[in-house]
């Protein structure tokens, strides 16, 4: 009784703490929803799936141009008729090249872009490596010259004077000896 009459109301020390904003109130965490999560990640799968589906038909749109690219294919087939009787020519050429003052004499230039090239005489290396566009090489060899052109449309190849067709096309690697009579 006395503790009723004289006393303040009897509060739990948490309640006090709170109070004097010493604490918190105890709350629940809150947890993450995954249903929003999803919904958003299915959403921009699904824009990018009708975008992707959108830019598919719109290259499949332009298939009447496989029509003109069915025309432009016959013509392809009609040059490369002309090339393999380009590509013996040089051959007979180089096989039968003559020889002044008794030595081979083979200048390469890049006059249509870069090649690699490596050049063998009579089994020693004379040069392997890059020519560049503008760059040409001389080489001399009593007996015989093997190349390997990594890009042989861009080269021109002069033997002892006289300028070869081109060996091969362009981005096309050719292997090549040239020996004396």
């Amino acid at each position: 009784m006395y503790n009723e009459e004289h006393s303040t109301e009897s509060r739990k020390i948490h309640d006090m703490l709170v109070e004097n904003n010493v604490t918190r109130l105890p709350t629940e965490r809150k947890t993450l929803s995954w249903k929003p999560l999803a919904i958003a990640s299915i959403v921009i799968l699904a824009a990018i799936a009708g975008g992707q589906i959108i830019i598919s038909n719109s290259k499949t749109v332009v298939t009447p141009a496989v029509s003109e690219s069915q025309t432009p294919s016959a013509q392809p087939t009609q040059t490369a008729e002309p090339t393999p009787t380009a590509v013996p020519t040089p051959q007979v050429e180089a096989t039968v090249a003559p020889v002044t003052n008794g030595e081979m004499k083979l200048t390469i230039a890049a006059t249509r872009g870069n090649s690699n090239i490596h050049v063998v005489s009579d089994g020693k290396n004379l040069f392997k490596g890059p020519i560049f566009q503008g760059d040409s090489k001389t080489f001399s060899a009593p007996t015989s010259i093997s190349i390997y052109l990594g890009n042989a449309g861009d080269l021109d190849l002069t033997l002892n004077g006289k300028a070869l067709a081109p060996l091969g096309d362009r981005n096309q690697e050719v292997r090549k000896t040239f020996r004396s009579k």
